[in-house]
């Protein structure tokens, strides 16, 4: 792999950051992303112009989590409380075309259905391999609203092994504009 990401071990400590670091690397070929077994309880953003896979060290796709409660009736306080906790996940050398999906997000009075995926691909040939995505919104603690696992805006998107689980609308096939086709 390219980036390992583990809860001790690995070169990073959450997929975000290794996502960061492959934005940053500027390459323009496929980049992988190696998660170790675990639950990673954060908001995962992949950039258009990211080539990357990221995959699963487990035998099982239930052994690698991402992980998060986000509802579409939050305001943008609390989204952001949960997204960037103290404010060390997207700083300002985060690229923007990962801290802008979160900005947007966060400054919002209510989050909407959009900003409640916790695993935002706006990248084009993207491939998730042996994972588990699972937005953890309790209807019955929190009340009834949307809570999206897994937001596609870019094309060309492969999920091989991959579990998506939420409570209501649990993937978020969008279009990058009114006029082009989600497929």
């Amino acid at each position: 792999p390219d980036y390992l990401v583990a809860k001790s071990g690995g070169s990073y400590t959450t997929i975000q950051a290794a996502v960061t670091a492959a934005t940053l690397s500027g390459k323009t070929t496929r980049q992988y992303i190696k998660v170790m077994p675990g639950t990673y309880n954060e908001l995962v953003i992949v950039p258009k112009g990211l080539i990357a896979t990221i995959y699963g060290a487990g035998t099982d796709p239930s052994q690698t989590v991402v992980a998060l409660a986000t509802g579409a009736k939050q305001t943008g306080a609390q989204y952001a409380a949960l997204a960037n906790p103290g404010g060390a996940v997207f700083t300002s050398t985060t690229p923007s075309s990962i801290k802008a999906t979160y900005d947007t997000c966060a400054a919002k009075s209510t989050i909407g259905t959009t900003c409640s995926s916790l695993f935002v691909v706006n990248a084009d040939n993207f491939e998730a391999v042996n994972l588990t995505i699972q937005n953890t919104w309790s209807e019955s603690v929190s009340g009834e609203t949307q809570a999206v696992a897994l937001m596609v805006v870019g094309d060309r998107a492969l999920f091989y092994k991959t579990r998506l689980l939420a409570n209501q609308d649990t993937l978020y096939v969008n279009s990058s504009a009114a006029d082009v086709a989600a497929r």
